[in-house]
């Protein structure tokens, strides 16, 4: 890690540390950080449960002391509460995402396509009348109207499918977060609603 003292205050070159905001600085080697001042200083290990106290520099010997302080219950509590919130939104942001990359805004027209369908095979194929959902499916695609019907079926129907995991899953995943008492708990909760996600992404067929 790179800092350097500014006015007294200690600033980092990282993404997360405030920093002087020079331009190019990304790009700078390190000769050019040593004739500006910086130095390379080792940041303590610290636990969850701790935090880093304010931090003192030494001007005459160059080094910096990094106090080691646990945090308080009303930190760790206001952090949980956090926590559970940053996942709640987590879980629904992701569901919309997810839709949003499959269906995007032509919800209306696959509904349209699935009645189509339905009514197109509840009658026997007729070659007579073929709705434009099925007959547009088929001249795009290669297939028959039969084929291009069926499919339309197929992936409506996994859609649905889809869409009621991702609803059971949120919002079991919504309700356990809720009322997880450790942070262990939402880390467990979390990892396995992303191995939901990563499962529900290989059922969906494009």
């Amino acid at each position: 890690m790179k800092a350097i003292i500014i006015e007294g205050v200690l600033k980092f070159k990282d993404n997360f540390k405030e920093f002087n905001g020079t331009v190019g600085l990304q790009y700078a080697t390190d000769q050019q950080w040593y004739d500006w001042g910086f130095r390379e200083y080792v940041v303590p290990i610290y636990t969850n449960l701790q935090k880093l106290g304010e931090v003192f520099y030494d001007s005459i010997s160059d080094t910096i002391t990094y106090p080691i302080i646990d945090k308080t219950q009303l930190e760790l509590d206001s952090e949980f509460a956090e926590r559970k919130i940053f996942l709640i939104r987590k879980f629904e942001n992701d569901t919309d995402n997810l839709i949003r990359e499959i269906v995007g805004e032509r919800a209306n027209e696959y509904e349209i396509a699935e009645q189509e369908a339905i009514i197109f095979k509840a009658a026997g194929y007729p070659e007579n009348d073929v709705p434009d959902s099925v007959s547009s499916d088929a001249i795009a695609s290669g297939r028959t109207n039969i084929e291009a019907c069926d499919l339309i079926l197929t992936i409506a129907t996994n859609w649905r499918a889809i869409q009621t995991a991702l609803r059971t899953n949120r919002l079991l995943s919504k309700a356990n977060t809720k009322n997880a008492l450790t942070v262990g708990e939402l880390n467990t909760i979390e990892i396995s609603w992303e191995t939901f996600l990563i499962y529900i992404k290989q059922q969906i067929i494009q």
